[in-house]
């Protein structure tokens, strides 16, 4: 389970990265 947790972190971090750079651009 705590491996599942790990990569489920390593997924959401970069789409979450994305998602806050799509918006500074939009705001921009």
């Amino acid at each position: 389970i705590s491996g599942n947790t790990v990569l489920e972190k390593a997924d959401l971090e970069p789409a979450l990265k994305a998602l806050k750079d799509r918006l500074m651009t939009k705001n921009v």
